[in-house]
C-alpha cells in the first residue's frame, strides 16, 4: 500500500497589490514537499500526484478543480512539486484541507488517495491580507466574498452605519466613507467627518444626490458651507463651471426644472432640435434660442431673417422693428377726427431730451403729455410705437385736409380776382 507523510507546505498566494513600480509577482502557486513510502519502504522512482482542496477534514465538498502533477521525481522517498489552484479557491474565509492521491509508479494503475487530508495553514504573506479576496479576473473584495468579476474594489458592509473605509492622520482618523445600512436609507453612501457626524451623503434609493446633513445645503468649489441650497463656485478664471449632458448618442433633453411645492412649473435647457428653450409646465415654450442666436418669444419659432420673432406677429430683423398690424387681429374700429388730432399735436410740447444716465439726445413728447392728449397705450410712462405712428398719420391726414380746404379757398379767390381784373380792363378800354 502506498503511503505519504507531509514534511512541509510553503504557500505563496498572490494578492493584487496595485503599484506603479515594477516588481516580481508573488504568484498563486505553492511548493509541496513530502516523503513517499510504499509499504514502509521509501519510493525511489517518479510518481504521479493529484491535489484537491476540500472544506472539511473528511467528506464535505471539493473547492475548485483538481491539479495533477505527472512524473514527479522521487528520490529516497523525498519529492517536491509546484501546486497551483489559482486565486478563486481562496476568496472565501474558511478552513481548507488538501487531499492527495498518488499513482506509483508514474503512468501505471489508478490513483490511490492518502488516508487523511492535511489542513492548509496560513503563510506570513497571506496574514497581511486577511479579509481581502482576489479573483482570477483581478476583481477584489475587502470584507466580502460576494462581488462581481467586473468590480475593481468591493467593500464589505458594516452594520449600524459605520463607514467601511477610514482615512487616518498621525493622531486619529479624520474621514470615513462607506455604505450606510440603517433602516430606510436605501443603501446610502456616506462620507463621515471625524467619526462623529455624517455631513455628506450620496442617496442610493431615489437617485444620486449629494447632501449636507447639517443645513441641507451643498457647496461645490466652496471653502465654507453655503447659505443656499446649492452654490457652485469656479476657483479659477475659466468657463463652464456647470455642464448638463444627456450623454447619449441620440438627441435628448438636457434641462433643469424649477418646482413649487413639488410641482414643476418652469424648466430650461437644451432641446433635441438643438435650441435652448424656457418652458412652462413642461408644455408651453415661452422662449427659444436657436444655434445662430435668433430668438422666439411666446411660442414663436426663430425663422428666416428675423432675429426676434414674437407670438402675435411682431418681429425684428436686427435693423427694423415691425409691429403686428393685421386687420384680422383688430376689432372695435372707430373713425378719428384728424383735424382734432392735428390740433392736439400742434399744441403738444415737442422737445429734445436725454434719458437719465445717458449722453444720447432724443426728440419727442413725454408719455404723460401723450397719454393726456390721446388716451392711448398701456400707461402714462411709455409710448407704443404703433400709437405714435397712428397719431402721426392722423395728424398728417388732418393737415392734408386743412391744406385741401385752403387750396379750394385760394382757387375760389383766384377766380374772383380774375373776374375783377377783367372788369377793370373793360372799363379802362372805354
Amino acid at each position: 500500500m502506498v503511503r505519504t507523510s507531509l514534511v512541509g507546505i510553503a504557500a505563496a498566494i498572490a494578492v493584487c497589490a496595485g503599484s506603479t513600480v515594477a516588481r516580481a509577482q508573488v504568484g498563486t502557486a505553492f511548493t509541496y514537499q513530502g516523503q513517499l513510502k510504499d509499504a514502509g519502504v521509501a519510493v525511489d522512482a517518479a510518481a504521479d500526484l493529484q491535489f484537491s482542496l476540500w472544506n472539511a477534514a473528511s467528506g464535505g465538498s471539493q473547492i475548485g478543480s483538481t491539479v495533477t502533477s505527472l512524473a514527479v521525481p522521487v528520490s529516497g522517498g523525498l519529492l517536491s512539486t509546484s501546486v497551483d489552484f489559482g486565486v478563486n479557491p481562496y476568496i472565501t474565509d474558511q478552513a481548507m484541507y488538501l487531499q492527495i492521491s498518488v499513482r506509483n509508479p508514474a503512468g501505471v494503475g489508478a490513483y490511490v488517495p492518502m488516508t487523511s487530508r492535511q489542513r492548509l495553514s496560513a503563510a506570513p504573506f497571506s496574514l497581511a491580507t486577511r479579509g481581502m479576496n482576489v479573483r482570477a479576473s483581478g476583481a477584489a473584495g475587502i470584507g466580502t466574498p460576494a462581488f462581481a468579476d467586473n468590480v475593481t474594489l468591493a467593500l464589505g458592509s458594516v452594520a449600524g452605519g459605520i463607514p467601511n473605509l477610514l482615512f487616518r492622520n498621525a493622531n486619529n482618523f479624520n474621514w470615513g466613507m462607506g455604505s450606510f445600512e440603517g433602516a430606510g436609507t436605501f443603501g446610502d453612501f456616506t462620507l463621515t467627518r471625524s467619526g462623529l457626524d455624517t455631513p455628506y451623503i450620496v442617496r442610493g434609493g431615489t437617485g444620486d444626490t449629494l447632501l449636507n446633513s447639517g443645513a441641507g445645503n451643498v457647496g461645490i468649489g466652496m471653502s465654507t458651507p453655503p447659505a443656499v441650497r446649492l452654490h457652485v463656485r469656479q476657483a479659477t478664471n475659466s468657463n463652464g463651471i456647470i455642464r448638463i449632458d444627456s450623454g447619449l448618442s441620440a438627441p435628448q433633453y438636457s434641462t433643469v426644472g424649477f418646482a413649487d411645492r413639488g410641482n414643476q412649473i418652469w424648466s430650461c435647457g437644451l432641446r433635441p432640435d438643438g435650441m435652448f428653450g424656457i418652458d412652462r409646465d413642461g408644455i408651453n415654450t415661452m422662449l427659444q434660442i436657436d444655434q445662430t442666436g435668433r430668438v422666439g418669444i411666446g411660442g414663436a419659432v426663430p425663422t428666416g431673417g428675423r432675429q426676434l420673432n414674437v407670438a402675435g406677429g411682431a418681429f425684428c430683423t436686427g435693423a427694423v422693428w415691425t409691429n403686428a398690424c393685421d386687420k384680422n387681429l383688430k376689432e372695435d374700429f372707430v373713425e378719428v377726427n384728424s383735424e382734432e388730432i392735428l390740433n392736439k399735436v400742434a399744441n403738444m410740447d415737442i422737445t429734445t431730451w436725454r434719458y437719465k444716465g445717458t449722453d444720447k439726445v432724443h426728440m419727442g413728447p413725454t408719455a404723460q403729455d401723450f397719454r393726456a392728449a390721446f388716451g392711448l397705450g398701456e400707461n402714462d410712462t411709455s409710448i407704443g410705437t404703433v400709437d405714435a405712428d397712428g397719431v402721426s398719420l392722423a395728424a398728417i391726414k388732418g393737415l392734408n385736409a386743412r391744406l385741401l380746404s385752403k387750396d379750394a379757398t385760394i382757387n375760389d379767390l383766384k377766380v374772383r380776382l380774375e373776374k375783377l381784373e377783367a372788369l377793370v380792363a373793360a372799363q379802362a378800354a372805354k
